[in-house]
């Protein structure tokens, strides 16, 4: 019987390599965050599959957890985690836009996943919206198109390296396109949550480039390569 179960097991450790499990509960176009999170579980009665789908649900309600707890203070998690639990962990489900088991094993009567999850912040955010404890937090600022004007460009391996720097690098950023590029100048164009004011911000606090952001209109921004 051990050997059945143990034979159960590797086959279901192998469907997942060649086949990544993936769920989809949320449309896509939230407000999301992406958490690397571990579940475990015992097992017990050599039941795998049951303790391996226990140790899923532990992870996913990990990422949940620590979703949430980027929208609230620890003194306000604390006072309110009653209502918390029964109105947000209890459905952990409904947030989870997608997830990736990333590793899987059972060890002395454990076992356990990590998995990479990806959580509504918008989802839980509204609920604790509804329930009336984020009455004052303000609302996801929208996507604007901005104009971004470089100078100062030497190369343009500098010019792709800035644009990559920009498109992963840079909070609220979703799209960046590049426009044109001549002697010292390029231009470039990113969709940003916030706008101009918001990728300006945020480029300020940047360490990578030695430059100097301007905003030069409503919907436009100039960064100067300091040389």
């Amino acid at each position: 019987m051990k050997r059945f179960f143990s034979l159960l097991f590797l086959i279901i450790l192998v469907s997942d390599i060649l086949f990544p499990e993936v769920i989809f509960a949320l449309e896509e176009g939230d407000d999301d965050a992406i958490f690397d999170v571990e579940g475990s579980a015992q097992v017990k009665n050599d039941d795998f599959s049951h303790a391996r789908n226990a140790a899923i649900q532990d992870a996913l309600l990990k990422a949940v957890e620590e979703a949430t707890g980027r929208l609230l203070s620890p003194i306000v998690m604390v006072e309110k985690a009653q209502a918390v639990k029964t109105g947000i962990f209890v459905k952990a489900g409904e947030y989870i836009k997608n997830y990736r088991i990333i590793t899987e094993k059972t060890s002395v009567g454990v076992y356990t996943a990590n998995i990479k999850a990806t959580v509504s912040l918008t989802g839980i955010k509204n609920d604790l919206h509804s329930m009336g404890i984020l009455k004052d937090l303000p609302a996801v600022p929208k996507t604007a198109p901005v104009t971004i004007t470089l100078r100062g460009i030497r190369r343009h391996a500098d010019y792709v390296k800035f644009m990559d720097f920009i498109r992963t690098g840079v909070k609220g950023v979703e799209e960046v396109r590049g426009r044109s590029m001549e002697w010292g100048t390029a231009k470039m164009e990113a969709d940003v949550r916030g706008g101009a004011r918001a990728i300006v911000a945020e480029l300020a606090r940047a360490k990578q480039f030695p430059i100097q952001i301007n905003m030069a209109g409503d919907s436009a921004v100039e960064v100067v390569f300091l040389r």
